[in-house]
């Protein structure tokens, strides 16, 4: 029953299909957008996929076989998929509790994709209680209503060696030079000049860092 009155919400809002963008933030909410799942098994199967919005694409996400056939999508909860993608936002399934998240298993935004990958976490602390286990009809109701831009974000790197990194630990916030220097050991050029606080290599700049780092490595395995 409440699985039924999921398909009957979103209905009513009517989504409309969209055309992905380049800015992974510029979809717009309550829209499907051509995309593809990849199941427990590890298989892709494309088609289409509801843009519900930055906070709830975190827990679930909705997979059409055919755009205009709404009573055919499928729901599936983070722990249900490996990942998806949803017009160029691309989300990867992690055993990982997002800040004020009340779920084991999330889905995360995928911002930087290679050895070392970024992903961003939304969240908004006053919202915290619209996120139980059993999402209800209202719950899910007032959520399509947020407002995307006043969500915080919480940054996450997957090392090479497939660790989860919190960069808004304490120790990254307060020593930022130290600790990330550590994670860049085996890039040496690139980890001095964070451990000494360049310009343009502080917390701040954490995705241009990783973003060269990758670009070291995959150079560095030809």
């Amino acid at each position: 029953m409440k699985m039924l009155k999921l398909f009957g919400l979103l209905s009513l809002i009517c989504p409309v299909i969209g055309t992905a963008q380049e800015d992974t933030l510029a979809l717009e909410r309550g829209t499907i957008y051509p995309g593809y799942i990849i199941t427990s098994d590890n298989d892709t199967i494309e088609g289409w996929v509801l843009n519900i919005n930055l906070w709830l694409n975190q827990q679930m996400t909705f997979y059409y076989d055919d755009p205009d056939n709404h009573d055919g999508r499928i729901k599936y909860k983070a722990k249900e998929l490996k990942g998806y993608r949803v017009g160029n936002r691309i989300y990867d399934h992690m055993k990982y509790e997002g800040k004020y998240s009340s779920h084991k298993h999330n889905f995360f935004l995928r911002e930087i994709d290679g050895p070392m990958s970024c992903y961003v976490w939304y969240y908004d602390p006053d919202r915290s209680k619209l996120s139980p286990v059993d999402m209800s009809l209202d719950d899910l109701s007032d959520a399509l209503l947020f407002d995307e831009d006043e969500l915080s974000t919480q940054l996450l790197i997957r090392n090479t060696d497939g660790e989860i990194v919190n960069l808004d630990q304490l120790k990254y916030l307060v020593n930022f030079d130290k600790n990330m220097s550590k994670l860049l050991s085996d890039y040496p050029e690139l980890s001095e000049k964070v451990r000494n606080k360049e310009e343009g290599y502080k917390w701040i700049n954490a995705k241009e860092i990783i973003a060269e780092y990758n670009s070291w490595y995959l150079k560095d395995l030809k």
